[in-house]
This record gives C-alpha cells, structure tokens and sequence, in this order.
C-alpha cells in the first residue's frame, strides 16, 4: 500500500507554508480519469457493444448474458467495504493495480468462453473485482481527499472520463469486432486495459497531507476557517463537516441517496448494457448505432461542466434530482427511437440530463460527509447496491426474452429515475448541530 513518503514529492511540512508552481492533486485526477475510462468504458459500453454480437454467436440469451452483471455483485459486496477503508488508511495505488491484472485477465478469458460458467467467472468474477478496485468508490474518494475548494472542478473533469469512454469506444470497438470477431476483440481490450490501468495506479496517492500539502494546493496560512463563507462559497478543508463512517449512517440523508443512487442506478445500468442492442433491433446498421451512441456520450461529456457550474447556483440534491426526472422522461423518449430525429431527441434529453448523475452524486457523497472517511463511507453505501446494479440488466435482459422488445422494462426505468429524484430531492445536508450530537453518543 502507499506509504507517507515519496521521492518524487515533497515530505515536510515547509510545502504547506507556499503555494506549489503545481498541484500533485491533478495528476491524481488525470489517473483517476483514466480508471473511470476502464471501469465504464470497457466494463459497461463496450460489454453493451459486444452483447448483440455475443448472443448471435452463443446463442446463451440476452437474460443469461445481462446475469453477469448481478452474478458479479457478491463480488461488489464483498469488496467495496474491504476496499474502502483500505484506501482511506493506505491509498489507492496497490488496490488499482490488483484490479488492473484482474480485469485484464477477465478481458482475455472473455475471449475463449465457450460455456456459462466460464463466462461468469470471466466477466462476473476477475472483470467486476477490477471494476470495483479501479472504481469510483476508490477514485472519486481518493480525490475528493485531494480537493474541497476545488472539488466540483476536479470532479467534473474525472467523471467526463465515464461519458468520453462513451465517445472513444463504441465505433472502434465495432469496427474492431468486425475485423477481428469478438474473440479476437476482447484480446485487444485486455492489452488496453493492462497498459492504461497500470499507468493509472502508479501515478495515485493517498492524500496530500502525507506529502506536507494541503487541499487544494492552497497555502496552509490562506486557510478561510476564522471568517464565515459567502453566499455560494464553497468550503475550505479546516471548514467541511467531515464524517466517521458509523456517524454518517446515522443520518438521514445517508440513506435517502442510497435509496436514490439505488433507484437510478437500476435504469442506469439496465439502460447502459442493453441500449446497443435495442438500437440494432430498430433497425439501425450497427455504424449508426454506434454513431449514436457516442453522439449520446458527448452530450453526456458536456453536461458535467454545464452541471458544474449549476451547483454554484442550486444545491446538489436538487441537481441530482432534476437529473433524474430528465432521465425517466428520455427512458420514455427511447421508446419512441425509430429514426435519426428521434434518437437525437433522446440523446438531448436523457444526455444533458442524466448524464452529470455520476459527477453529481460523487460532489455530494463528498460535499455531504467529508474527507476524513470517503473510501469508507462509499464502501458501505456500495452494499445496498447489489440489487441495483445487477439488476436493471438482468430485468432488461429477462423482459425482452419474455416480450421480444425492452418497452416494459424501459417504462419501468422511468418510474425507477423519478423514485431516485424525489429521494435525493428530500435528502437535506447533514446539520452541524446533529453531525457533533452524533459524535458525542459514538
């Protein structure tokens, strides 16, 4: 694990007393980007391209195919509230390089499948204990240790990596699975996923204390703590509320997100896998499909600035939940998709909307709770979880074996997004007063 030294950055206290030419915290952002580039990239959009073209090959059923998903969630569930502490005490860079050789490892078994459980220790097993280890719940925690000030703009920037991911990969993976078949895809994926995931590990660190920084990259004397913020301000480091785990779950605002990311992340997750397919379905030659797709992405890439500059003006929850009402509106527009126009529609709708929710969700996880536990804290909030995440696919997955279309399923992912908006909507800020009542009876 890390340790709190390094020869490549400063290790005494003197860096905290001037303001470094630059901040190590953006390397932390470039690595961290680039392991939500793998994570949803390769483990979300591009299982979602190779779904269609799998099923046709194996002849397994898109609800055997999509099950991966939820078989992988034990895995989740055993990982994330191990992992998280870990990076809170340790760093992240060890855990990433172990979910680096894992998910390259699944990559490459993906690749020589020829039975179920082969494919579910492949995807559901090496692929998702990557996943996790190169995820949000290490990343996003390990910068918004590194940024408070800062955070909505270092945030924004590591979660346009997700929606890039969507740019860069649908229309070169599919015409690398044209070229080379599936199989012979997945082997590519795996050396991409070796390369860029261990580049990302080895640039992460803990926090910038270990190196006598501070959050930020401010002078430690420019602390704001002794005068009260302005209207709109954003926090120094000494001003947070920064949560203990056991002190967050005790709030009420801990466990409306967690009914709301879980809410959405059902349509999330059921809408990312299957939305290629659905597509091809339509009628769409698999180049417009993919066309679509990243045009989709980089609506979604350009809403999280947009979003970000949002929350200087409205509190996170009610941007989360605005975002989640235009998500259950385009699940219901996707319905309509039949031609180009319509699938423009869709994409402006459920792209500029929807699209910040990853961005949003990890500020407010922070904003909410603090630096002191975030790996932690999100450790434990992944548990819940399972259902969620696994599930939107399968019942996506499942719906369409039964009816020979998504319509079901996708009217059930609105109702899903606007469960989750109303639950943010009402998931106030932990309050001074109650975060030391808290600590007093921990």
């Amino acid at each position: 694990m890390d340790t709190k030294s390094s020869t490549s950055l400063p290790s005494t206290s003197e860096a905290a007393r001037k303001k470094p030419r630059f901040f190590y915290g953006w390397v932390i952002v470039l690595g961290a980007a680039a392991a939500d580039v793998l994570t949803y990239g390769v483990g979300t959009v591009a299982f979602g391209v190779f779904l269609r073209f799998m099923d046709d090959s194996l002849g397994w059923g898109r609800g055997l195919l999509s099950s991966a998903s939820l078989v992988g969630r034990p895995v989740s569930l055993v990982a994330s509230p191990i992992l998280g502490p870990l990076v809170d005490k340790y760093g992240p860079r060890w855990i990433m390089l172990g979910g680096t050789f894992a998910f390259s490892l699944g990559a490459f078994a993906m690749a020589a499948i020829n039975a179920p459980w082969q494919f579910f220790i492949a995807y559901g097993v090496l692929i998702t204990f990557g996943s996790t280890a190169l995820g949000g719940n290490i990343t996003h925690a390990t910068v918004s240790k590194w940024f408070v000030r800062k955070r909505v703009q270092a945030l924004a920037l590591v979660t346009m990596s997700l929606s890039g991911a969507g740019v860069i990969i649908p229309i070169p993976l599919a015409f690398l699975i044209a070229q080379m078949g599936w199989r012979g895809a997945w082997i590519g994926v795996g050396i991409f996923v070796l390369v860029v995931g261990a580049a990302a590990s080895l640039v992460m660190r803990r926090q910038p204390e270990d190196f006598g920084l501070t959050p930020d990259g401010e002078p430690a004397q420019d602390s704001a703590a002794a005068r009260p913020r302005r209207a709109n301000e954003r926090p120094t480091a000494d001003q947070e509320i920064s949560l203990t785990a056991r002190q967050a779950v005790r709030t009420s605002s801990f466990w409306l997100m967690i009914v709301s990311t879980n809410a959405s992340g059902l349509a999330i997750m059921g809408i990312n896998l299957h939305i290629m397919s659905y597509l091809l379905d339509r009628g769409f030659h698999v180049g417009a499909a993919a066309g679509i797709i990243t045009f989709l992405y980089i609506l979604q890439t350009v809403a999280k600035p947009l979003w970000g500059f949002a929350t200087a003006r409205l509190s996170v929850r009610y941007c989360i939940g605005i975002c989640y009402l235009g998500g259950g509106v385009g699940s219901l527009l996707l319905l309509g998709v039949v031609s180009l126009p319509t699938a423009i529609l869709f994409a402006l709708v459920y792209g500029l909307t929807r699209g910040a929710q990853s961005f949003l969700t990890s500020l407010a996880w922070a904003d909410y709770f603090g630096r002191r536990s975030q790996g932690n804290i999100r450790g434990i909030s992944s548990i819940f979880g399972i259902v969620a995440g696994g599930g939107g696919p399968v019942l996506a997955g499942i719906l369409f074996d039964i009816t020979g279309t998504y319509t079901v399923a996708f009217i059930i992912f609105a109702f899903a997004f606007w469960v989750g908006a109303i639950a943010m909507m009402l998931a106030k800020p932990p309050q001074t007063g109650a975060v030391a009542s808290s600590a007093g009876s921990a």
